[in-house]
């Protein structure tokens, strides 16, 4: 199955590149004396979604190289974290609010493959898919 490498590795790729921008960004913020860590700008519970953001996508980039080797826990692990990736990315796009035309152009091309890698991994075990 062809379509299975390339989905597992793009889920591998994009899921640690985003990872570590979004991990990078966030070990800036905390730095920040105004809005960091030590100061009260941020509640408690927003620093623990955005570390939690953080795993779940490292998690998004193993899952993607076990559906890469066709792994069952690969299948299943993108059952699981796909729908809740999609449902995060139809709301990014959604209500995102103002951002440049590429970024915005670039969740959609996300939010499509998210569906189609959905789509794919679903009818894989049902052996619907080519």
């Amino acid at each position: 199955m062809k379509w299975r490498r390339a989905i597992g590795y793009t889920w591998a790729a994009i899921g640690l590149s985003l990872a570590l921008v979004a991990g990078y960004d966030l070990a800036t913020l905390a730095q920040d004396p105004q809005h960091g860590w030590q100061s009260a700008f941020f509640e408690p519970s927003w620093w623990s979604f955005q570390i939690g953001m953080v795993v779940f996508i490292f998690g998004c980039a193993f899952i993607g190289i076990g559906v890469a080797l066709g792994k069952r826990w690969g299948d299943v692990g993108l059952r699981v974290c796909g729908p809740i990736a999609l449902l995060y990315l139809v709301a990014y796009d959604l209500l995102g609010g103002e951002r440049a035309w590429w970024l915005a152009l670039l969740a959609l091309l996300l939010t499509v493959f998210v569906g189609v890698s959905v789509y794919f991994v679903y009818q894989a075990r049902r052996g619907n898919a080519a």
